[in-house]
């Protein structure tokens, strides 16, 4: 009787650890949103204000899942017009940039992260001077895929600053054209370029974490 007894409560026990095993709630994946914060930090230093930067994201975005397994992306642009009443000429320089990619994390320490990933990525730029006789239009697209490192400072739990250096294979393929109003148009020149391009980390990224 006794040894049923025992037997009844060892059973019980051990359905009891494989339930709690079974039933445990994953770990949520940690959210951070950075914004590339270069200008300002140059602006404080002393600076003008315009940031020397190598890479053209303005908002960086990650998924942080277990041991460090991490899903990020970016994405940065620009739009920019100007126009010259006094010479009848128009300008205007816009692009859009985006990267996806993979990382893995490692803490260093109780305030710092470090990471090694792989990136793959896109950009398109079109550039329009208009003037009264002609219009000059340049298009340049490039996509590649490359490398990178990053070292992050936690200043608090959810705050944190970081930078990246990577290097890139880019594949670039820009087309320049001239259309005059009278006609007589030449024909559009095309380059291809084939490069490879080491991002130095002089973009500073302000991170929040969720």
């Amino acid at each position: 009787m006794k040894k049923t007894i025992i037997l009844t409560l060892f059973i019980g026990i051990c359905f009891t650890a494989y339930a709690q095993d079974t039933n445990e709630v994953p770990e949520k994946p940690t959210i951070e949103l950075a914004v590339n914060a270069s200008g300002v930090t140059n602006l404080l230093l002393g600076g003008d204000g315009e940031a020397q930067e190598q890479v053209p994201y303005l908002f960086a975005f990650k998924i942080i899942g277990e041991e460090g397994q991490t899903f990020r992306t970016a994405i940065g642009g620009r739009l920019d017009y100007t126009e010259n009443s006094d010479t009848e000429r128009k300008d205007a320089d816009n692009a859009i940039d985006i990267r996806v990619g993979y990382e893995k994390q490692w803490q260093l320490s109780p305030k710092f992260v470090t990471a090694t990933g792989i990136d793959v990525f896109y950009g398109h730029s079109l550039m329009v001077s208009e003037s009264s006789f002609s219009t000059t239009e340049n298009k340049t697209s490039n996509y590649g895929t490359g490398l990178v490192w990053n070292i992050q400072w936690m200043i608090s739990e959810h705050l944190s600053l970081y930078t990246e250096t990577g290097l890139y294979y880019q594949h670039v393929v820009s087309v320049d054209e001239v259309r005059f109003d009278g006609g007589n148009d030449p024909s559009p020149e095309t380059t291809i370029e084939n490069k490879f391009k080491a991002i130095l980390p002089a973009s500073l990224y302000l991170a929040v974490r969720f």
